[in-house]
C-alpha cells in the first residue's frame, strides 16, 4: 500500500465517523450522507459510528421524522437526512441516458391512464404508512398488481419508504410523500447534483470522478459536470479533495490503534468506491471474498482493523438466537479476537437477542 493510499485510508476512515466519532444518529446520517434505508443495515452502519447507539436511538429517526427513505444513489432505498432528502432525490432521479435507469422494471409507464388513477388511489389511502399488502386491500386491487405501482410512485417520489418498527424487520411501509413530511421538495436537478458531488468528496475523499460516479449511479456527463463545478483541490493525479478540507488534510496524521468495526453489506464506505478504487481498505487479493462478480453485488460484510478489511462476517437469526459466520483473512492475536467478540456482543445487544453462536469458517 503506498504512502498515498495509506494516507486516504486513514483520512477516510475519519471522515465516515468510523470508531464510534459520532454521539448522535441524525448528526452521524449528515456526516456521510445517508445509509441502506433497511433496518437491519441501517442500524448496523450507524452503530459502527455512534457511540452509545441503540434499537431506539434508530427508530426514532423514523418516528421523529428525522430521517425520510427515499430512492437515492443507484435507485437504491436510502435513509437520508430530512433537510437534505430533496436534494439527493432530485440528484439521483432517473435519467433517461443512464444505464440504470434503462434498465429499471419500475412497473407501468407514467402516462398510462390505469396507472394515473391508480395513483390517485393509492395517495388518498396512504396518509399514514401502509404496507404493499394493506394498500392493495385498501383500495381493492389484487397484491400482484400494487407493487409495480409503488415502485414506479417511489421513483417519482410521490411515496416515501417507511421502516418498520421492529429493528429485526427490513419490511418496508409506504406512505404518501406530501402527508408524510413537508421537507421533502425538489431541489433544481443542476445545483443538487452540483450539492451532492461536494457532499460526497467531502465524505469519501480523496476520491475520483470515477468513484463518485460509480457511487452515485449517474451519467458520465453528470458526474464530469456536477464534480468539477465544486471547488476542489487535487492532491494526486486523478484524486481530489474539497479545497475547504486541504489544511486539514495537509495537517492530518494517521494514527495507528487497534480498532474494529463491523460493517453490513451495504455500508456506506463499502460501496462508496468504484472497484478500482478500493485499495484503501481491502487488499486487491481479499475482494473477491466481499464482492461478487456481478457489480456492484456485495456478498458479505467486513470485519475492519484500523480502517482495513481483514475479515468478512454475516449474520442470521433463530427464533431468539443470533447466528453470526465470521471468516478471517489472517490469524488475529488475543486482543484482536477480544475486540471482535466485543463488536459482536454490541451487535447482539443492538438486536436484542437472547442468545449468540459464532461459527467460524
Amino acid at each position: 500500500m503506498s504512502e498515498f493510499t495509506e494516507k486516504s485510508r486513514s483520512w477516510s476512515y475519519h471522515r465516515q465517523l468510523l470508531g464510534k466519532r459520532a454521539t448522535w444518529a441524525d448528526k452521524a446520517l449528515r456526516e456521510i450522507v445517508g445509509v441502506s434505508g433497511l433496518n437491519q443495515a441501517g442500524a448496523l452502519s450507524l452503530r459502527a459510528r455512534v457511540k452509545s447507539f441503540d434499537a431506539k436511538n434508530f427508530l426514532e429517526l423514523d418516528c421523529k421524522r428525522l430521517a425520510l427513505r427515499i430512492t437515492g444513489m443507484r435507485r437504491a432505498v436510502y435513509m437520508v437526512p430530512a433537510e437534505n432528502a430533496g436534494a439527493v432525490f432530485s440528484a439521483t432521479a432517473a435519467d433517461s441516458q443512464s444505464p440504470l435507469s434503462r434498465n429499471m422494471r419500475t412497473g407501468p409507464s407514467a402516462l398510462d391512464k390505469k396507472y394515473r388513477d391508480l395513483r390517485e388511489m393509492v395517495e388518498k389511502v396512504a396518509i399514514s404508512p401502509l404496507s404493499p399488502v394493506e394498500i392493495a386491500d385498501a383500495i381493492g386491487i389484487p397484491f400482484r398488481n400494487i407493487r409495480p405501482v409503488i415502485s414506479r410512485m417511489t421513483s417519482e417520489g410521490r411515496l416515501l419508504a417507511v421502516g418498520s418498527k421492529s429493528i429485526h424487520s427490513n419490511c418496508l411501509s409506504y406512505v404518501s410523500a406530501r402527508s408524510w413530511s413537508d421537507r421533502f421538495a425538489p431541489v433544481e436537478r443542476r445545483k443538487a447534483l452540483t450539492w451532492l458531488a461536494a457532499e460526497y468528496i467531502r465524505a469519501f475523499g480523496p476520491v475520483r470522478i470515477k468513484d463518485y460516479r460509480w457511487w452515485a449511479g449517474t451519467t458520465p456527463d453528470c458526474a464530469i459536470g456536477s464534480f468539477m463545478e465544486n471547488d476542489i483541490a487535487e492532491i494526486e493525479s486523478g484524486y481530489f479533495i474539497l479545497k475547504n478540507d486541504l489544511p486539514s488534510y495537509d495537517r492530518f496524521r494517521q494514527q495507528e490503534f487497534e480498532t474494529v468495526d463491523l460493517l453490513p453489506l451495504c455500508d456506506p464506505y463499502i460501496t462508496g468506491y468504484a472497484p478500482d478504487g478500493r485499495e484503501r481498505f481491502v487488499d486487491r487479493k481479499f475482494q473477491t471474498r466481499i464482492f461478487g462478480k456481478v457489480p456492484p453485488t456485495i456478498e458479505q460484510g467486513v470485519v475492519l482493523v484500523n480502517g482495513t478489511a481483514k475479515g468478512t462476517w454475516n449474520y442470521g437469526f433463530v427464533g431468539g438466537k443470533m447466528i453470526v459466520y465470521l471468516k478471517m483473512f489472517v490469524e488475529g492475536t488475543g486482543r484482536l479476537n477480544s475486540a471482535i467478540n466485543e463488536e459482536l456482543n454490541q451487535v447482539a445487544e443492538l438486536f436484542q437477542v437472547k442468545s449468540m453462536v459464532v461459527r467460524a469458517r
